[in-house]
């Protein structure tokens, strides 16, 4: 009689434990690792184990302060999801993920062209783009729904428009009422006015900010806003640094008396700072009176011009034109009167300054071959219809030394100074702010960095008008 073997049962299917969709429980390391080896069998044989995670672990001790005593710790479910997502990313690609995600914690390693999922990516850049945007989606899956919502508030994207550019304009909101409050009251003293500047860039420096909720943020929520916003941290960082490099280096010529000159020669009542003019009308206006304007753009830097590379300048001051009216006016319209001479000479000087001083600026992108060094060659780049991208330290290269030109001309150069570096240190305090990696308490601090900026400007005109009372009654 034929003995009859019986089949092996089958086993039980695999019930996944750590799931992002799954309720907020506790578990270990121990439990992690059981689960991956079950999942994810690597093709020698080898079991995943503790060591394994190590990379894992120090990441995210080095970007969310997020530390483990143990493979025994019980851990929030958040957390052990986080891990999870973390390391089989990371398995998955053969870029170096925690190396390409690691924070900047010094200058040489900080970048304005971070790629994150509110980057705008080339077409070399997608692949790092899509790994970086998995991730965050799958991260912001956790997140409150209520801090999800004010999350998106806070960083109020436009269409086309990055989360560090997003910030960019939110910080300058308060910025702008704090240089109104001030030129409300220091209007006709520079010198003051560039004091009064430093004296808020100090606050800035020594300003401080704790987690007010005093509460732990879930591994998700605070890889969620790591990632997110990095691109922030890099450029704050960069920022700083590309400003001290981008400084001209040169007296810069008085042009006043050749600009009233021109001005007078288009109309009797034109002054070189009214804005009369659109970006549209800027060729035309180059064009009708070139001489003059290559005159001005030799006595401001000490260099001529040829007629070719005068032609291709205005071309380009028109590029970095409209830049400046949408940076500083919330201004798309190339119709709109917002451009003064001034402001024109100034965006021709900052093309001529750049060809003869030959500075150089590389757009170093993760996950990318490198773009060159030729700023003019990149900024031309951007010209383009089709691919109209612009780097960001390239465009800032040439707007700063625009505002550096425009300041000298209207006597605001002491001013101008001042400002630039108070603003370096209010987007540094900011980004300190968004290292808590916390939705609500990043809110928060948000909201009284504003407080104390605008406070602290009133303050500080407050106390310029009452000097100048006192010593007005001095000369009485």
């Amino acid at each position: 009689m034929a003995t009859r073997i019986k089949k092996k049962a089958a086993p039980p299917p695999h019930i996944r434990r750590i799931d992002f969709k799954q309720p907020d429980e506790t578990g270990t390391i121990a439990d992690l690792i059981a689960e991956l080896n079950i999942e994810q069998k690597k093709e020698n044989g080898e079991l995943i184990s503790y060591r394994t995670l190590k990379s894992t672990l120090e990441f995210m001790e080095k970007a969310i302060g997020f530390t483990v005593e143990s493979k025994d710790q019980p851990l929030p479910m958040s957390t052990l999801k986080t891990i999870r997502l973390l390391y089989l990313t990371k398995e998955s690609t053969k870029k170096q993920l925690f190396r390409l995600l690691a924070p900047p914690d010094d200058v040489g390693k900080a970048t304005m062209e971070f790629i994150t999922t509110h980057t705008l990516p080339r077409h070399r850049d997608r692949e790092t783009y899509a790994l970086i945007d998995s991730m965050s989606k799958t991260l912001s899956a956790g997140i409150d729904p209520e801090k999800w919502k004010l999350f998106s508030l806070m960083i109020g994207q436009k269409a086309r428009q990055t989360s560090t550019e997003s910030l960019q304009k939110y910080v300058e909101i308060t910025n702008d009422d704090v240089m109104d409050i001030l030129i409300d009251v220091i209007s006709d003293d520079d010198n003051a006015l560039a004091d009064a500047y430093l004296k808020l860039t100090e606050v800035m420096d020594t300003a401080t900010f704790d987690d007010t909720f005093e509460v732990i943020t879930p591994a998700d929520e605070a890889m969620f806003v790591y990632v997110e916003l990095l691109a922030f941290r890099h450029f704050t960082l960069h920022h700083r640094k590309l400003l001290e490099d981008t400084w001209i280096k040169r007296e810069i010529g008085d042009i006043r008396d050749e600009a009233n000159r021109l001005c007078q020669s288009i109309a009797w009542n034109l002054d070189p700072s009214d804005q009369k003019y659109s970006v549209n009308e800027v060729r035309e206006l180059v064009q009708e009176h070139s001489k003059q304007f290559v005159s001005l753009v030799r006595r401001a830097t000490g260099f001529d011009t040829p007629y070719r590379q005068h032609r291709d300048n205005t071309k380009r001051a028109r590029a970095l034109l409209a830049s400046y009216g949408y940076r500083s006016f919330d201004e798309s319209n190339p119709d709109a009167k917002i451009l003064s001479i001034y402001d024109i000479v100034a965006a021709l000087c900052s093309f001529r300054y750049q060809q003869k001083s030959g500075d150089k600026y590389e757009p170093r992108r993760q996950g990318q071959l490198q773009q060159g060094k030729n700023l003019q060659r990149q900024f031309d780049k951007g010209l383009r219809p089709g691919d109209p991208h612009q780097a960001q330290g390239v465009i800032f290269t040439y707007l700063n030394r625009f505002y550096e030109f425009r300041a000298v001309f209207t006597g605001a150069a002491a001013s101008h100074r001042a400002w630039v570096k108070y603003q370096a240190s209010r987007l540094e305090a900011f980004a300190r702010c968004i290292q808590l990696n916390n939705i609500y308490s990043m809110s928060s601090c948000w909201l009284d960095l504003d407080s104390l900026c605008r406070n602290k400007a009133k303050e500080i005109a407050n106390d310029y008008v009452g000097r100048n009372v006192i010593f007005q009654l001095h000369i009485l």
